[in-house]
């Protein structure tokens, strides 16, 4: 886990919509009055000969949200259950449906289109409570302790928005403590802005990273990466080739095959002296 943390499993996160009460997140749906955004003009389409007007309200968007957030809270016109983790999420199909994933889920010949009940496997109840509460409201709280629950259920839900919010929050908290996680993280989800992030900020804290555990978990390409990063900061190249030689040795049957193609990354010619007397311990 990439913040350094350890996370206890916690069933005291809140419940679902059984009996339609509270939901997980911080939302309450409490809109201010928007009687100031009731604005009339004359239409553009009309001739102004006819005396037509065009009344716009641009609180409407927003009144319908909150209305149909206070109809999920109170279970009126629900049409569809979403089943996560053995949690039950009451809500409206067309309000799913303003998602990529559930619009196409619900719009095939697929079972759920017909169904009452749809079922997600894989997914994290917590953090789709989140996720369905942002979309009957347009909030949603990340925090370091489930941003990567988060990451995790945006990505595999294809909810665009989300996954920014959640780029935008891993960017902000970016350090040396955290950045080989984010790392491997944005990789694995295919977060190419936020991987080069990472690595430079490992590039140019390579001292203070290379002493982080997470450092001898590296795979071969990910330390060939950072070793050939024009980034890279180091006080000399013995600091370099101290630290391939705690990571070789943390798996040494494994990673034997790599350090030719490593070797070739370290300039080992900036002191002849630590070649001699040190560079025997890669073999």
């Amino acid at each position: 886990m990439f913040w350094g943390y350890d996370f206890d499993d916690d069933d005291d996160y809140g419940y679902g919509y059984d009996d339609y009460g509270e939901s997980d997140g911080d939302c309450d749906y409490d809109y201010d009055d928007y009687d100031d955004c009731y604005v009339s003009r004359r239409s553009s389409r009309e001739s102004p000969e006819d005396g037509s007007r065009r009344f716009e309200n641009y609180a409407q968007g927003r009144e319908l949200l909150a209305e149909l957030a206070i109809q999920r809270k109170t279970g009126e016109f629900l049409d569809v259950v979403v089943q996560v983790e053995g949690r039950e999420f009451p809500c409206h199909r067309a309000v799913l449906a303003t998602t990529p994933y559930f619009k196409a889920m619900l719009s095939s010949n697929l079972t759920e289109s017909r169904s009452k009940v749809v079922r997600l496997c894989g997914i994290d109840s917590i953090s789709f409570s989140k996720i369905l509460d942002f979309l009957y409201s347009g909030e949603i709280r990340i925090g370091k302790d489930d941003v990567q629950d988060i990451l995790q259920t945006a990505h595999m839900l294809q909810f665009d928005k989300i996954l920014q919010y959640c780029r935008e929050f891993i960017q902000d908290n970016l350090c040396p403590a955290n950045c080989l996680g984010v790392m491997r993280l944005a990789d694995m989800y295919g977060l190419s802005a936020l991987k080069k992030s990472a690595r430079n900020t490992a590039a140019s804290n390579f001292s203070d990273v290379t002493q982080d555990e997470e450092f001898l978990s590296l795979s071969p390409q990910e330390l060939l990466d950072l070793l050939g990063d024009e980034d890279l900061k180091v006080t000399n190249e013995d600091d370099v080739v101290t630290s391939v030689i705690r990571w070789l040795d943390h798996v040494p049957e494994n990673r034997q095959t790599a350090v030719f193609k490593i070797l070739s990354e370290i300039r080992l010619w900036a002191d002849p002296g630590f070649c001699k007397g040190g560079a025997h311990m890669l073999w």
